[in-house]
């Protein structure tokens, strides 16, 4: 593989990869589509190129949701999915709510 190719090494649009994604929507993106392990084997790829962090976004439904929390995340090694208020900076706190 080529580090200027910017594909992972085994198919150019890997599983259910797509890079048309930019067609609908602007930006850089890819979809990554398939069962649970298809999309962690996939993840897994990216992370093995060197990415070490990852935007993800779509309009998944409830059950999918629950799948991709259950069998995708799960056994990625991950960060902290949210922060206590104290370590948040203050100007990303929220504001307090007005008494009523």
């Amino acid at each position: 593989m080529s580090s200027r190719s910017g594909r992972l090494p085994h198919n150019p649009f890997p599983l259910g990869t797509s890079g048309g994604i930019g067609r609908a929507r602007s930006g850089a993106g890819a979809a990554i589509v398939g069962d649970p392990g298809q999309v962690l084997a996939e993840l897994r790829a990216y992370a093995g190129l060197g990415m070490e962090a990852f935007i993800l976004s779509g309009h998944p439904h409830l059950a999918e949701g629950d799948l991709f929390a259950r069998h995708v995340l799960s056994a990625m090694e991950h960060g902290p999915l949210s922060l206590p208020l104290s370590l948040l900076p203050l100007s990303l706190r929220p504001l307090p709510l007005p008494a009523a």
